[in-house]
């Protein structure tokens, strides 16, 4: 209740200062596709307005909020996203204590507040700042499916993930995660995300010819703290190669951590930073997804520990979006932030395995003995 109430309180103090500084492309998007104008609306929309970077389910969102009045629409936009957040936040509490009851789970609510109140602040940067409820969308939906995986709902799982890529295309590479339920046709269960993921743009493509065309050949400019320069990548804007290159490279190396760890924390966090190490901006806002994707990875191997990978990941990513360039190895740094975590979910330390090594006993004794690091729904760490 604590953190419900600062995000609402927050969003509201944002009004009187800068905020929502990308509502005007979601809500530029819904107005379009509703106005059926034939040079840029309706099933234009793509065609004419290949900036549009984000999916249909973010356009159908954002016209939702379209119809309510002036004063309240950004306001609700802000608040939503930012509940979104701490729904994250309370589903990972509910992940770490079903997926480690043989593990010691000490209360400390100091420790609660200030991981909730940290992960508040980064997160009301995508969710009030900038307002991208489309990143929203898609890191909800990835958490959801979490939880469902973890609940052997395959369907279910399948349908959050889903509605993952149906809002945000980079959201694609998360279809492994299908996989970890077990039972007959798991590995075909991936390829129906990517197939339902993809049906979701087919009225825009079949509609509007010219369609694929315009967004493929949408060039973003290279940011100078971005890996690509690290990498040796030194043009003004991305080649054409480079988005499909993204989507391969994170749906392999999603597909390689779930096979290897059966953990979609590790893969979650494995592919956000597979979606960030080649991507030409830096944007403030990319913080938030890695520090949810990091916090789940990290809580589920050492709930009992401070997230050391998620609070230094975020203090490099933040600075690497202010233009701190440190005299130019910034972008080396942000590589090989992001790379660590790659190498670190395919390659866990054996004495993390050795410590989920327990007899039944143990694990029940534990499991009843508190709440995990943070519970937003409890009075110590809400």
């Amino acid at each position: 209740m604590f953190l419900g109430a600062v995000a609402v309180i927050g969003s509201t103090i944002l009004i009187g200062f800068e905020h929502a500084c990308s509502w005007y492309h979601f809500a530029g998007a819904a107005d379009a596709l509703v106005a059926w104008d034939e040079s840029g609306g309706g099933l234009a929309l793509y065609r004419a307005n290949p900036q549009f970077q984000f999916g249909p389910l973010a356009v159908l969102a954002a016209l939702a909020f379209r119809t309510l009045p002036d004063p309240i629409e950004v306001w609700s936009v802000m608040v939503v996203g930012s509940l979104a957040g701490l729904a994250c936040l309370a589903a990972l509490d509910v992940t770490v204590r079903r997926r480690n009851p043989d593990r010691s789970l000490p209360r400390s609510g100091l420790l609660a507040a200030g991981v909730g109140l940290a992960f508040l602040f980064v997160w009301m940067r995508l969710s009030a700042y900038s307002t991208h409820i489309d990143d929203v969308i898609a890191l909800g939906s990835i958490v959801t499916a979490g939880v469902l995986i973890d609940r052997r709902r395959s369907g279910w799982a399948v349908v959050a993930l889903v509605a993952a890529a149906a809002a945000k295309p980079w959201a694609v590479i998360f279809a492994p995660l299908a996989a970890l339920v077990p039972g007959r046709l798991r590995w075909a269960r991936p390829l129906v995300v990517g197939t339902l993921g993809a049906a979701t743009w087919l009225p825009f493509l079949v509609g509007a010819s010219g369609t694929l065309e315009a967004i493929s050949g949408f060039a973003v400019e290279v940011d100078a703290n971005s890996g690509l320069m690290a990498l040796g990548f030194m043009d003004a804007v991305t080649p054409g190669w480079l988005r499909p290159l993204q989507l391969a490279g994170g749906l392999v190396i999603t597909a390689a951590v779930v096979w290897r760890r059966h953990s979609w924390p590790a893969a979650f966090a494995a592919g956000i930073c597979a979606r960030l190490i080649v991507d030409p901006a830096t944007h403030h806002y990319y913080t938030a997804g890695f520090v949810l994707a990091v916090l789940a990875w990290e809580l589920d191997r050492r709930p009992h520990r401070i997230p050391w990978c998620a609070i230094a990941g975020a203090i490099v990513l933040e600075l690497a979006a202010s233009d701190i360039t440190l005299a130019g190895f910034m972008p080396y740094l942000r590589l090989a932030t992001l790379g660590s975590v790659i190498v670190a979910t395919l390659v866990r330390p054996a004495a993390d395995a050795l410590e989920r090594t327990v007899t039944p006993n143990v694990a029940r004794s534990t499991a009843s003995r508190g709440p995990a690091v943070f519970s937003v729904s409890s009075g110590t760490g809400s």
